[in-house]
């Protein structure tokens, strides 16, 4: 996903950030039990960033904790996790960005770009 945005000779300014995701029900970093990580290019013996060009975020739905820590990230993790229309509705009575993304009987299906690009 870098090495396609430039060709030999460009300017390295021309990369965009890259940011992945991986979402897993499994428990995917067994070493902590939060349910969302962070990863980025960093030396942490010297504590230097190394570029903020590449970011991989985990997002372990196993290790969702019962309530709320109050996170935006926490409902939308619940919305993935969801598997029943109470929970869903639970969800978007408390979020309303959360409850744009909520397909009700009789509505169409809502396509991502409408979920998060206002």
């Amino acid at each position: 996903m870098i090495t396609e945005q430039i060709g030999s000779g460009d300017d390295y300014d021309l990369i965009k950030k890259v940011i992945s995701i991986v979402i897993t029900d499994d428990n995917f970093i067994s070493a902590s039990p939060r349910y969302h990580h962070r990863f980025t290019l960093y030396d942490p013996e010297a504590g230097v960033e190394f570029s903020d060009i590449l970011e991989l975020n985990t997002l372990e739905l196993s290790k969702l904790p019962d309530g709320t820590d109050g996170t935006e990230l926490y409902d939308w993790a619940k919305f993935i996790a969801a598997e029943t229309e109470e929970e869903l509705t639970m969800i978007a009575e408390r979020n309303p960005v959360v409850e744009k993304a909520v397909v009700k009987p009789g509505q169409t299906h809502q396509t991502f770009d409408m979920i998060f690009i206002k």
